[in-house]
């Protein structure tokens, strides 16, 4: 995704203490924005697991 992003427009973080969940608004190079959620999972004081999902059609896929 970086290659085809200029931004990341964080709108939302929750964490405890074994997860935090990320909602954000990607901006690619060619004007799009794509609205993504990434739950990141913490075991021993680092990421064990990331997740991101979203709508690749927002970024010109179908």
């Amino acid at each position: 995704m970086t290659k085809i992003t200029s931004s990341d427009d964080v709108k939302v973080q929750l964490t405890d203490n074994t997860n935090a969940i990320v909602w954000s608004r990607l901006v690619t190079k060619a004007g799009r924005a794509i609205e993504t959620a990434t739950w990141l999972r913490i075991a021993d004081g680092k990421i064990s697991e990331i997740r991101t999902v979203f709508d690749p059609r927002a970024a010109g896929g179908r």
